[in-house]
Parts: structure tokens; sequence; C-alpha cells
């Protein structure tokens, strides 16, 4: 063989593939690659040492834990943290179960086994992570199929029908409550906030401030002008996720005005949800 051969690289119809002469000076192709620096490192890495009797040293398999910590610190190079904190919650069961396991010893069965256990409401999302995780361990040549995609369909779990609460429902709740979730229940309900919103509402007493008098006594009293909830001071006091303001409905406002808060408008903001 020469000690410059390099092979041929040719394109399939799902890559690039490379031909070679082998030691005896039979032809051989070989495709499947995702492009050509892959089938060429594939040949200097693999065939090259064959061909001259060298034993291959192939690098040990990496665990579950150890990819997925690999694939987060690239899936965080251009995602957002919240985005990459989804993926951390969704991996937190398939790495409690099969994080010490090889990539290459995962079978197709005991994942299906084990996604059947998983509850109905996590299981679309927990499942969908583990197979992105593992298209990436194709994708890196870590593995050659992804079994997690062989256990069969990962449906999203169906709408829940919830219902709806009249006006006559929220108050018998809201008694039924002790302060001040009393008053949590009305103005969740009348300003159609969801619990992660409502769980994010901060109150702030604010004083009234006495109106300036003019330069001259004889002048009248300029109008009072209550301060805007998103003036300047308010905007820098609210948190990042809490600046985008809606008025206060007439049944909550009444509520809220009895406990001499009296607010014109509230700060919704997103609240931090649960990991499944």
């Amino acid at each position: 063989m020469p000690a410059d051969q390099q092979g041929s690289i040719y394109k399939t119809n799902g890559g690039y593939g490379i031909r070679w002469y082998d030691e005896a000076g039979t032809r051989r192709r070989k495709a499947g690659f995702s492009s050509r620096s892959a089938s060429r490192a594939w040949f200097r890495d693999v065939e090259t040492p064959r061909m001259r009797g060298e034993k291959p040293t192939a690098p040990s398999p990496l665990t579950l834990a150890e990819f997925s910590s690999r694939y987060l610190e690239r899936y965080a190079a251009d995602r957002s943290p919240a985005t990459v904190r989804s993926l951390q919650w969704r991996l937190v069961r398939p790495l409690r179960e099969f994080g010490d396991v090889r990539l290459t010893e995962l079978r197709t069965g005991e994942l299906a086994a084990w996604e059947a256990s998983l509850p109905p409401r996590f299981r679309h999302d927990v499942v969908r992570a583990l197979r992105m995780v593992l298209d990436a361990a194709v994708a890196w040549q870590h593995l050659e199929r992804n079994p997690a995609k062989a256990t069969g369909k990962n449906p999203s779990p169906p709408v829940v029908e919830r219902a709806v609460l009249e006006p006559g429902d929220v108050e018998r709740l809201a008694c039924e409550m002790t302060h001040p979730y009393d008053v949590a229940i009305i103005v969740g309900a009348w300003c159609y906030l969801r619990p992660a919103e409502l769980l994010a509402l901060r109150t702030r007493r604010r004083r009234r401030r006495r109106p300036e008098r003019a330069r001259h006594e004889d002048g009248p009293l300029p109008p009072y002008r209550p301060p805007a909830a998103t003036s300047e001071r308010g905007a820098r006091d609210a948190p990042p996720s809490a600046r985008l303001p809606a008025p206060v409905p007439k049944p909550a406002g009444g509520l809220l005005r009895r406990l001499q808060l009296a607010p014109t408008r509230v700060q919704l903001g997103q609240g931090r949800g649960r990991a499944p």
C-alpha cells in the first residue's frame, strides 16, 4: 500500500463516501458520512491503522450522563438560560435511570419499559429531551442509531378541559380561604392571571403626594396627578420580568382599595415553573 494513500471522496444521496485500495489491492468503499472531513477522519483513524497492522485505539465509550454534560455545554452556547434550564429539568429522570449506562449499552426495550412508567403529563417532554440528546450522540458519531426512537410514538398530552367558574363560584371560593388568599383568588380570577403570574405579583404601598402650592399664595392649586405606574421610578424598582402594566378590573380593585393598596394597574411577570 502506498504510504500517501488518502482515499477518494465521492458524494451520495445521503452524504459522502470514500473509496480506497486495501493492502491486497482490492477496491473498497464505505458510505454514510455526513461530510468530506468525517469520511477522511474515519479513513485516517480506522482503516489506515488496520491496513498497517496496528491495533485501533478506540476511545472509551461515554455514559449517558457524561455525554449529556458535554451536549448541554454546547447547547448553552446559543440558547437562552431559561431554555437550557428546561432541558436540564427534563433530563433529570433519564439521567437518574440511565445516567451511568454507556451509550452503546442503551437498549430500546429497556427504554420503552421505562417510558411506560413515566407520568402521562410529563412523558412527552421527557422522552423528547432524551431523544434529542441521543440524536446528538448519533450526529457526533458516538452511536450508529438512536435507540430511543424505536420505542414508539411520543404524542403530546391531551389538553385538560377545565371548568369555567362563574362570578358567584369565585366569591364562594374566596369566602372559604383565609386572608390574604381570599384577595388572591379574586385578583387572579378577575385579572385572568395564570398561577405563575399571580405568584409573581408584587404589592407596594404608595403614599399620596401632597399637591405643591403655587408660587403665589393667591394663585390656584395645581390639580393632583397620581404617580403613573410606569414612571421611571416604578420601572426601575420592578424586576425585568414584571414590567407589563394591566388595568385592574372593578371587583379586584374594590378589594385592593379596602386593603389600602388601591393600585390602578398590576404588573404581570413571568413566574418560575416546575420541572417535570
